[in-house]
């Protein structure tokens, strides 16, 4: 598929140009290793316990305590006998939470997020962020080999590489579009909500050219079951425009602990403030177990998603059904809340995974073997009161996928998926 690159090749030579031009001998750090990786340790393990959002709701969901783990986690890191071990350890740690917001970041996280926030602007903290991975000479040395992937498995996906060369696989079409009842029940699936400004052309003009042919038809199912997020955008100024018949709006609420980080993020973002209680009882049900939790939070910012109609969209008239499973995440998770409270579409599925209320994770550059830790900042609310990122979004129609579950890419599979056939049924039922 043709593919727009000017944009994505000007990114790809930003974090090329931020990776080769340093000074490739900093001055080593005259600290003994045990002393590097035990600060930076203690570092990461500060940070969370002062400002990752989601440790007592975890514990109250689990009955599990990370931060009384302590002295086990430092332990655990302390077998490392050297810097790249060091990052696989502290990495298993950060996997106690459970949160794919909140790892250690390889050299193709910190490289992708230098080529995205390169585009932000610069009283936003993601600009702080980008400076502050491209300035630092001991992160990029520290990233100079490939952390974040094995030699066995840096083989493993050679092998696999070769052998989909030579079986002409072709990769699967972000976007799949396709009748699954012929003029009555249009289906399109999304695996990925691409950053908006590397949004292929062609996939922008085939989505538009097929919510063309279905606009009078009773009934849409918009599948993103398999999809773990990417760029809120994608459905905000792209997707829901398109094909919405009235401008839709929610307001999601989130909130902060307070600490070095996040008292700098606070600076970045005018629209954080100080909780107010008195706001939050009239806009959410805040349960004894939440007004708990947030007794130990500082701030709180509003996040308003809007959703305006395209001119050139179909303005859609008919039901609207979003098909969801437990691998929903992140920005996809976001539109599965933001589809449900507005009543945009009907979900139908299995409970989401969730984490869909905020912005970007926060980022950190430890002190000494200077890695990148990503972690999430923000405990989101979803406007039943629930956390988003421990309970996830409930269908409003239970349905489980098949074994072996992939998405369809023709009619034919469509026909034995369980999921995609409730929604036609209720498609149908109701017209």
């Amino acid at each position: 598929m043709k593919k727009t690159i000017v944009l994505p090749l000007i990114i790809a030579l930003l974090a090329l140009t931020a990776w080769v031009f340093y000074d490739p001998a900093p001055k080593p750090n005259p600290k003994p290793f045990d002393v590097q990786k035990a600060e930076d340790f203690d570092y990461v393990f500060d940070l969370i316990k002062q400002e990752y959002p989601l440790l007592q709701a975890q514990k109250n969901a689990t009955g599990y305590d990370f931060v009384a783990d302590y002295a086990k986690h430092k332990a655990h890191i302390m077998q490392a006998k050297n810097p790249t071990e060091f990052f696989f350890l502290l990495n298993d740690v950060l996997a106690k939470l459970d949160n794919e917001h909140t790892h250690m970041m390889t050299k193709a996280d910190v490289q992708y997020a230098i080529g995205i926030y390169s585009q932000s602007k610069h009283d936003d903290y993601r600009w702080q962020i980008y400076t502050h991975l491209t300035r630092d000479k001991r992160l990029q040395q520290a990233y100079a080999t490939e952390i974040g992937i094995t030699k066995s498995q840096e083989e493993q996906a050679r092998r696999e590489k070769i052998a989909k060369i030579d079986a002409q696989i072709a990769v699967p079409a972000n976007v799949q579009m396709f009748d699954v009842v012929p003029n009555q029940v249009g289906y399109l699936s999304v695996r990925e909500l691409t950053h908006l400004s590397l949004l292929d052309t062609d996939e922008r003009h085939a989505v538009m050219r097929y919510l063309q042919k279905i606009k009078h038809y009773p009934a849409l199912i918009v599948d993103i079951r398999t999809n773990t997020g990417g760029d809120t955008r994608y459905w905000t100024q792209f997707l829901l425009p398109a094909i919405t018949a009235r401008p839709l709006s929610l307001d999601l609420y989130s909130f902060f602990k307070k600490g070095t980080q996040m008292d700098a993020y606070k600076a970045t973002r005018p629209t954080m403030t100080d909780i107010d209680r008195t706001q939050v009882a009239k806009a959410l049900p805040v349960s004894a177990d939440l007004a708990r939790i947030l007794d130990t939070f500082a701030y709180q910012e509003i996040q308003p998603l809007r959703v305006d109609m395209d001119p050139n969209g179909i303005g859609f008239g008919g039901k609207i059904y979003l098909l969801v499973d437990t691998d929903v995440y992140s920005s996809a998770e976001t539109l599965a809340i933001f589809a449900k409270y507005t009543k945009f579409a009907t979900l139908v599925g299995t409970p989401t995974r969730g984490d869909g209320v905020g912005t970007d994770p926060m980022i950190a550059i430890l002190p000494n073997t200077h890695f990148a830790v990503r972690y999430a900042k923000q405990l989101g609310i979803a406007p039943d009161g629930t956390i988003n990122a421990i309970v996830g979004t409930q269908p409003d129609v239970l349905v489980a996928n098949p074994p072996n579950f992939t998405l369809p890419t023709d009619v034919n599979v469509a026909k034995n998926d369980p999921v995609i056939q409730r929604a036609v049924g209720l498609a149908l039922s109701s017209h």
